[in-house]
């Protein structure tokens, strides 16, 4: 199982990475052609966070590990609420807002009862896949208006100046290749991974 571990290891590593230098690329370039901050910040940038769990779910549903695919979800959630969130409460205590409570906590919890639902009949398909990303859409425009009335920047100083910095060529470079090696790396961590399930 050498190989496949290694391509775990290398697959993650990349994809961290690429992942990295494809939301700068991506948002970069959205800039330049006349996107707002804002609307980078709220599509491009924190869509593009979840870049890698994206491509290792696609490149698994289609390898036919549906499976690892929902599992990859599903854990990404997991491991953002429980032990992202529990490590950082472990370090110091984190103040919420009460706008947390009233907006976006039950927007939180709709889409992930809508999730529950549509896999309610143990399979993803066409009809599932549309009914989801409207409600991304819908979450989007949400979080767009609460933006444009607060005033308050949706990414922080120094990812903004990187993205206003970047200039047009490199911002392309980077889109493309960090598209392409977050391709290949979320190829070989899929490989690796079911490999070593299988065995």
């Amino acid at each position: 199982m050498y190989p496949e571990i290694g391509a775990i290891l290398v697959g993650l590593i990349f994809l961290v990475w690429s992942a990295d230098k494809f939301v700068i690329g991506a948002a970069a370039t959205a800039r330049h052609l006349g996107m707002s901050q804002m609307l980078v910040g709220l599509t491009i940038v924190s869509i593009g966070t979840s870049a890698p769990e994206m491509f290792v779910s696609a490149m698994a549903s289609i390898d036919g590990a549906g499976n690892l695919a929902i599992g990859n979800a599903i854990g990404s959630n997991i491991t953002n609420i429980a032990l992202v969130l529990g490590i950082t409460a472990l370090v110091a205590p984190i103040p919420l807002q009460k706008g947390l409570l009233k907006k976006e906590l039950p927007l939180l919890m709709m889409i992930t009862l809508l999730a529950g639902v549509v896999l309610i009949d143990l399979e993803l398909n066409l009809v599932d896949a549309l009914i989801l990303i409207a409600a991304l859409i819908f979450a989007l425009f949400l979080m767009f208006q609460q933006s444009s009335d607060s005033g308050e920047s949706v990414i922080d100083e120094d990812e903004a100046a990187e993205i206003e910095s970047t200039p047009t060529s490199k911002a392309v470079f980077w889109l493309i290749v960090g598209l392409i090696t977050l391709m290949a790396s979320s190829k070989a961590l899929v490989w690796g991974a079911t490999g070593i399930a299988t065995a």
